[in-house]
């Protein structure tokens, strides 16, 4: 199987220290030195060039790759969207770094072609950009390269790699990027960094500190207090009680009454009577016969008086004896119930103390150095960072076996349909016919001096003529063309008429 090399169209490109004109400069330069008169100036000015590009043409892979006329066309590989894997692993560190840089500047150029906020979207990956693929030209790709739908994403292993690079391609890389993955970070101070960048408006500065908790009142609680009672009482007593007792009593009376009594009565009255016959009739009233009508009256008068004198002596004598047994048992039971209404403090473990603003860094800071593996941090534009972890990945190859087959087979497939790839052989065959052809002498030919200088204009009127003499003469039968329209415009004066 030959083998493929892909190609780098012409481009000026500044590299670290040096600015490197690739092919066509090269090669126009290269003939106007051969046309120098003198070996001795042609020499001055090749060995300038030549010492800058000995050491990265030097390499068979790196002549290869500049020197072929056609190549790698990023705009048309934006534009129809295709997908160009540009694998550096096997060149040096250096040469793989100068590479990768002079791939970013034709991106960055060719996007700036393109029409801005209407070209479809393509973008940039470099993989290890802090080895080396980090120039100024990064920076203004990742300021300006948006609105042409350029997009990169560029991996790092440290900050160290950027501070390395300068503090314009750093602040490029901090602020122009819209999404950032942070991955398990040990360095203190590169962590603290990222931990600003991540996290600096998404902190929570009201949070609680978890093991400050203390027992705090958070309000009253209305409650209803139902209660209820119950009581038994039991009791027994015994008791015995001798009286012995005498008594001695005299007593005497004597009385006297005296009594007198008068009175009067008087009386009177009337007595009337009928007397009448049956009742003839049913409807009629008895007759009266007679009546007879008597009146009477009596008085009465009485007196009378008694007296009465009397008297009385008495003595008694007792003497009692008594004994009293008493037994007494009692037995009670008492329910009680209650209802009342009382409020209650209601106590809750609450916490006593908030995280600071430097202790919510130092957490997001120490958030970052112990990400296990294969989890990161994802934070885009103005969201707060989240926790992501990365995909699991099957093997592209079911066995060993498969890929020895299919592995060689699929890149000689790809390599003979991309239009950005040429064999090996046919390259190098072309760039030692360009060489030969830029290095060799230029034939010196005498000057006569006797041949006339051209005339470019008298050459151009004679064109002209026989190309008027070409066409052909006019019909009398065709009409002549329509007269078109004034391409000028006529406008009015001012209102000074200073215009008119």
């Amino acid at each position: 199987m030959a083998t493929a090399t892909i190609g780098i169209v012409p481009v000026a490109c500044l590299a670290g220290r040096a600015a490197v004109v690739l092919n066509a400069t090269m090669i126009s330069g290269l003939r106007l030195t051969n046309s120098a008169a003198s070996s001795r100036s042609r020499s001055e000015q090749i060995d300038s060039c030549r010492n800058r590009l000995v050491r990265w043409l030097g390499g068979k892979r790196l002549v290869r790759i500049f020197g072929q006329q056609k190549g790698l066309d990023a705009r048309a590989v934006m534009d129809d969207r295709d997908i160009v894997c540009v694998d550096l692993s096997s060149l040096a560190g250096e040469d793989a770094a100068f590479l990768s840089i002079i791939l970013t500047c034709r991106y960055l150029k060719d996007a700036k072609r393109r029409p801005p906020n209407m070209a479809p979207p393509h973008r940039l990956i470099i993989d290890e950009a802090g080895s080396g693929s980090l120039c100024n030209a990064t920076a203004l790709l990742l300021s300006e390269a948006a609105k042409f739908g350029l997009r990169a994403t560029f991996s790092l292993q440290h900050l160290g790699q950027l501070e390395e690079k300068g503090e314009l391609v750093a602040r490029a890389m901090m602020v122009n990027t819209g999404c950032k993955i942070v991955f398990n970070t040990p360095d203190a101070e590169s962590a603290r960094i990222l931990a600003e960048q991540m996290y600096t408006g998404h902190l929570d500065l009201e949070e609680w500190k978890p093991r400050s908790s203390r027992p705090l009142a958070v309000g009253n609680e209305h409650v209803t207090l139902y209660g209820s009672s119950r009581s038994e009482q039991h009791a027994s007593s015994r008791s015995t009680s001798k009286m012995d007792s005498s008594s001695l009593a005299r007593a005497s009376a004597e009385m006297s009454a005296a009594m007198s009594s008068s009175g009067t009565g008087f009386g009177s009255g009337e007595n009337t009577s009928f007397s009448m016959l049956p009742v003839q009739g049913l409807f009629e009233p008895p007759p009266l016969m007679g009546m007879n009508r008597v009146r009477s009256s009596s008085s009465m008068t009485s007196e009378a008086s008694g007296s009465s004198r009397g008297a009385s002596s008495s003595r008694q004598t007792a003497r009692s004896w008594a004994t009293t047994e008493s037994l007494e048992e009692s037995h009670s039971s008492s329910e009680s119930y209650s209802e009342s209404e009382a409020y209650i403090t209601r106590y809750e473990e609450m916490p006593t103390q908030m995280f600071s603003l430097e202790e919510q860094l130092h957490k997001a800071t120490g958030r970052i150095m112990t990400l296990d593996r294969r989890m990161c941090l994802v934070k885009t534009e103005s969201r707060a960072p989240f926790l992501a972890r990365t995909p699991d990945i099957p093997a592209p190859f079911k066995s060993p076996e498969f890929r020895a087959e299919w592995w060689p087979r699929y890149v000689e497939l790809t390599s003979r349909r991309s239009r950005y790839l040429m064999p090996g052989d046919k390259v190098d065959v072309e760039i030692a016919a360009r060489l030969e052809m830029i290095t060799q002498e230029p034939v010196q030919t005498d000057i006569d001096f006797a041949e006339p200088e051209p005339a470019p204009i008298i050459e151009a009127l004679e064109r002209a003529q026989q190309k008027f003499k070409r066409s052909p003469p006019p019909s009398p039968d065709r009409e002549p063309p329509p007269r078109a329209k004034p391409t000028f415009r006529v406008f009015d004066g001012g209102k000074d008429g200073d215009n008119a």
